[in-house]
C-alpha cells in the first residue's frame, strides 16, 4: 500500500519533486507484521499475572498508573532499583492509554508488543545492511523456541532485548 500525496504547483519549491511517498511498506514488511502479531497476541491477554516476575512487574506498573511517580518504581513502599525502569514506564504508560478497555495488566502487557516490534525493525536494518533478507532474520528471532513463551510475560528482560 502507497500513500502519495499531490501538493498544488504554489506549493512546491523550485527543485523539489511534485510527487513523494509518505509511506510505502514492501510485502515483506507487511508479512512480517502480520506474523509476529499472529505469534504475539495469542496468549498476550485474558489472563492474570501469575508467574514470580510479572507478580512485582505489575506491581511496579500498578504503582506508576495510581501515584504519577513516572522517577523512582515502588514496590511495597520501597524503591526498586534491581532492574532498569524503562520497561515499567513504558507499560505503565500503555496501561494509561488502554486502561479503561481492557484490564490494567493486559494493556501493560502492550509494551511487549511495543518492545518487540522495535527488535523486529532494528533485526532488519542490520540484517539489509548485511545483505540478507529482513523477513528471514526476523522470521528467525520469532522461530526460536527461547523466546516463545517469555515474550508474553510482563518482563523486563524484553525491553532489554
Amino acid at each position: 500500500m502507497t500513500i502519495e500525496l499531490q501538493l498544488p504547483e504554489f506549493a512546491i519549491p523550485t527543485g523539489f519533486k511534485q510527487r513523494f511517498t509518505l509511506f510505502a511498506p514492501s510485502r515483506d514488511a507487511l508479512l512480517v507484521i502480520y506474523l509476529v502479531l499472529a505469534w504475539l497476541l495469542p496468549g498476550l491477554f485474558g489472563r492474570e499475572p501469575w508467574k514470580a516476575d510479572e507478580a512485582y512487574t505489575f506491581g511496579l506498573i500498578n504503582h506508576i498508573v495510581q501515584t504519577g511517580d513516572w522517577v523512582v518504581p515502588t514496590l511495597a513502599g520501597e524503591p526498586f532499583m534491581e532492574k532498569p525502569p524503562i520497561y515499567f514506564i513504558t507499560a505503565a504508560i500503555f496501561g494509561k492509554l488502554f486502561g479503561g478497555w481492557l484490564p490494567l495488566y493486559d494493556a501493560a502487557r502492550l509494551a511487549n508488543v511495543f518492545y518487540l516490534g522495535i527488535t523486529a525493525w532494528a533485526l532488519g536494518v542490520a540484517a539489509a545492511s548485511t545483505g540478507v533478507k529482513r523477513l528471514d532474520v526476523t522470521l528467525a528471532l520469532f522461530a526460536t523456541l527461547a523466546l516463545a513463551v517469555p515474550a508474553h510475560y510482563l518482563m523486563t528482560d524484553i525491553a532489554l532485548l
